[in-house]
């Protein structure tokens, strides 16, 4: 399953990169992440919770960074273990400065369920993803600002 986006953010390239690499920075936009555990610079344990439907799944998920070109591009492999099954997602995230405060974060990602959890169906597991893609963007945008306006005051 293959999915994608592209998003401008009112944020310098270099603050969003370094947020975007900031494990407890991003825990906070992730949907259900209850904790990152950097392993290592490229190496990472997620603990995710996931809500589909009327169950409830717990993720335990090995990140691995694959590539970083600071601050414009990372690849990364994500492994996640639940008793009713697995998934791999491999995600390519770019970014591009529009202007000093403006910058253009794509991704695209494609994810392999396996398992009982494949039996929920294409169509539900993309729904799913577009409702955590949405709800990471207005968290993500919202924590950018927030931190833009600790700044500003400080």
């Amino acid at each position: 399953m293959k999915f994608g986006e592209k998003i401008v953010l009112n944020s310098s390239i270099i603050s969003v990169w370094n947020f975007l690499i900031d494990p407890i920075k991003l825990c906070k936009c992730i949907p259900g992440c209850k904790k990152i555990v950097a392993l290592d610079e490229r190496h990472y344990e997620v603990m995710l919770d996931v809500k589909v439907g009327p169950i409830s799944f717990s993720f335990t998920v090995a990140t691995t960074i694959l590539d970083m070109r600071p601050p414009v591009y990372l690849s990364f492999q994500s492994n996640g273990k639940e008793k009713a099954g697995t998934f791999t997602q491999k995600c390519i995230l770019t970014l591009k400065a529009i202007s000093q405060q403006e910058t253009e974060v794509c991704y695209d990602a494609d994810v392999v369920i396996m398992g009982k959890l494949s039996t929920f169906g294409e169509r539900i597991f993309r729904a799913k993803a577009k409702q955590i893609s949405e709800e990471f963007i207005g968290s993500l945008k919202s924590e950018l600002l927030s931190g833009l306006n600790e700044t500003a005051t400080s």
